[in-house]
């Protein structure tokens, strides 16, 4: 009798892995990013040919690898990361599941190349495990070419270059706002498009997101005993109806930050229309422990131990913030002059037709002819705050206890 269970090849084994660690271009330049931070690198260059889809090539300056770990480079779940099930729950690495090389090099061509600190030499690996010397200051080069050229149905669902990009940008924008002590350099087809000096979390952001965007926020603070939150939310004013810049960055790792893009809403409440969207940076550092990276195959999300805790600790951050900061905003109101009005064909209106006593007096006023002062048109957001949505109101079901930090055990 014939067997019907038998084990797959190897190769075919890390191109079905593939299918969840590298979805497009974007994925790669994750994985790569990611490995790169975690050597300690202060220093990363990415350079892209079409969106990624001919040439993604990563060189760091971190501590490199030694001859002796190119054997199991490309091995399935090989990690210098973890060793058992505590280095899981405590891990702070950004990449931990030695999965993201294994599947790059059966799904593209590939090389990497490294040189360990103290190294004489360095060492390179293609996708079919050839080792060879080769040339490289210290640090790794990565180079991933000519992605999915062995399975064309994968590449035909790429999308086209500029949408790639844009998810490159999208994704790169996250760990350059998480990791302001490294310098980024970015160029597509040979044009530089980042080139990011180290710098502090907050000048990050006006980098990265503009002078302009950084003029338009409010600090948010809040330091407990195992939680810090701090960043940048935008005034009432600025919210905007359509696709939002919203960061969730916890532990220096962007994530998806849908749950707790409902807090921000909610902290602003009646400030600005049900259709606007906060837009918004969050930082937040908690203890390893308290968070479950190991949910998601790209880790783009996370389980929190204490996610209300934390969704309460966001929007009462975000009210303390909205409520302490100046929101006067100032409507001029332009009326007509004088001789406009005269010549308007309107201008026979009697008390009975509008309701409203007309007196010579008053056409004859010059106050007529300027515009109103300010301080009679102008409307505090402040006092919507505290009137329509009292923030004692808003946040009673949340006890400072609550917010004040994770609990410990």
């Amino acid at each position: 009798m014939n067997k019907t269970i038998h084990k797959l090849d190897k190769n075919l084994i890390n191109q079905i892995a593939a299918g969840e660690v590298v979805e497009r271009p974007a994925s790669v330049v994750k994985e790569l990013i990611e490995n790169a931070l975690d050597a300690k690198s202060t220093s990363i260059s990415l350079h892209l040919e079409n969106a990624g889809m001919n040439l993604i090539k990563v060189v760091d300056n971190g501590v490199g690898l030694n001859i002796e770990d190119f054997p199991l480079l490309l091995e399935k779940h090989a990690t210098s990361k973890i060793k058992n099930i505590q280095d899981l729950e405590s891990t702070l690495s950004l990449g931990f599941r030695g999965e993201a090389l294994a599947s790059i090099s059966a799904v593209s061509k590939f090389i990497f190349k490294s040189k360990a600190l103290n190294a004489d030499i360095a060492h390179s690996i293609d996708q079919n495990g050839e080792i060879q010397i080769c040339s490289l200051n210290q640090g790794t080069q990565v180079e991933v070419k000519d992605l999915f050229y062995n399975l064309p149905a994968r590449r035909e669902y790429l999308k086209t270059p500029s949408t790639e990009y844009s998810q490159i940008v999208k994704i790169l924008s996250g760990y350059f706002l998480a990791h302001p002590q490294v310098a980024f350099q970015v160029t597509h087809n040979n044009k530089v498009v980042f080139n990011l000096a180290q710098s502090d979390f907050k000048q990050r952001v006006q980098d990265v997101l503009g002078s302009d965007f950084a003029n338009k926020t409010l600090a948010v603070y809040y330091q407990g005993q195992n939680l810090t939150l701090n960043g940048f939310i935008s005034k009432p004013e600025f919210c905007v109806g359509k696709k939002p810049e919203q960061f969730l960055l916890v532990n220096d790792r962007p994530l998806k930050a849908d749950v707790f893009s409902v807090a921000v809403r909610n902290a602003f409440g009646s400030l600005i229309f049900p259709n606007q969207k906060p837009q918004f940076i969050l930082n937040i550092q908690v203890q390893a422990k308290d968070i479950d990276m190991n949910i998601h195959p790209r880790k783009l999300e996370a389980r929190f131990k204490y996610q209300s805790i934390l969704f309460a600790t966001i929007l009462k951050a975000v009210r303390t913030a909205l409520s302490k900061a100046d929101l006067k905003k100032l409507v001029e109101l332009k009326r007509p002059s004088l001789s406009s009005f005269l010549d308007s064909p309107h201008n026979t209106a009697t008390s009975s037709d509008s309701g409203l006593p007309c007196s010579s007096s008053q056409a004859s006023n010059p106050s007529l002819d300027s515009s109103i002062h300010p301080a009679h048109q102008s409307f505090v957001a402040r006092d919507r705050l505290t009137s329509a949505t009292p923030l004692k109101q808003s946040t009673q079901a949340f006890s400072h206890d609550q917010t004040q930090a994770f609990p410990t055990n």
